[in-house]
């Protein structure tokens, strides 16, 4: 059993992509979760349309992204967990068949390629990555919606609110070291960036960007100021192309991101 976790507020478009997504999915064990911070905008209607497919929701006012996560955390039942949010699908109606037989141990972490989406533009994340056992690393992190988290993880551990923005990169570094992680490379998901965590327009929220990855990255590795000054270049770098390349940022950052991989 896969526990599906889809978050959504306001967002009717993305949230019907989503679940037609799942609805066509030939695998079949699946808990599907939803949960609705109190949309106004008609996504009620699209959660009712797919009532058939759900296995449990929630529809009400929470405290931001990571405290609507942690409610799904707490109702999911399956074997692995991982999160689909609105606008994000899978591949195709074969992705979940494909991924499920290479969950051959039910206490391991998984996670699989996503391909990235904005602005008409594509790319695989991670572009190049051969070793199959995950350590965490200073530069690469698993796309979120493509890694698959085990119930004897899951079950213990919850997204740490008091972050507003990388607290998903918190939980993976958590999965990693206390739990075996395995790479597949499987095209899984498609993420549709313009997310919290990818969005560099405005300085202030860049900023807490930096002390939070810091802070993480302090907090889970020894103390390297190189590393620091790194993550800080790193997001004030993509903050300022965002604000002066705005209409070819994406294919800017496409082509940094083959730099890097």
């Amino acid at each position: 059993m896969i526990s599906i976790i889809t978050i959504n507020y306001n967002d009717k478009k993305g949230l019907e992509k989503t679940l037609s997504s799942i609805k066509s999915q030939i695998f079949k064990q699946i808990e599907l979760i939803i949960i609705d911070g109190n949309s106004n905008d008609g996504s009620k209607i699209i959660i009712d349309r797919y009532d058939k497919i759900i296995t449990k929701k929630i529809i009400e006012k929470d405290n931001g992204i990571y405290d609507a996560m942690n409610k799904g955390i707490k109702l999911a039942t399956g074997d692995f967990l991982f999160f689909l949010n609105s606008g994000d699908t899978l591949l195709n109606d074969l992705s979940l068949n494909n991924v499920s037989k290479k969950l051959t141990k039910k206490n391991n972490g998984y996670f699989f390629n996503a391909i990235i989406k904005s602005h008409n533009l594509e790319y695989k994340s991670p572009r190049k990555y051969n070793k199959k056992y995950y350590k965490i690393n200073n530069k690469f992190i698993p796309n979120h919606q493509a890694v698959l988290f085990p119930r004897i993880f899951y079950s213990k551990n919850l997204y740490d609110i008091s972050m507003k923005i990388c607290s998903d990169v918190d939980y993976i570094f958590r999965l990693s070291l206390s739990n075996n992680l395995y790479y597949f490379d499987i095209n899984f998901v498609y993420f549709e960036l313009g997310g919290v965590s990818s969005n560099f327009k405005k300085f202030s929220k860049t900023l807490n960007q930096i002390r939070e990855a810091s802070y993480i990255f302090s907090k889970y590795k020894p103390f390297r100021y190189d590393i620091l000054m790194y993550i800080k270049a790193k997001f004030l770098i993509k903050f300022f192309l965002h604000n002066l390349f705005s209409s070819n940022y994406y294919k800017i950052i496409k082509f940094l991101n083959r730099l890097k991989n």
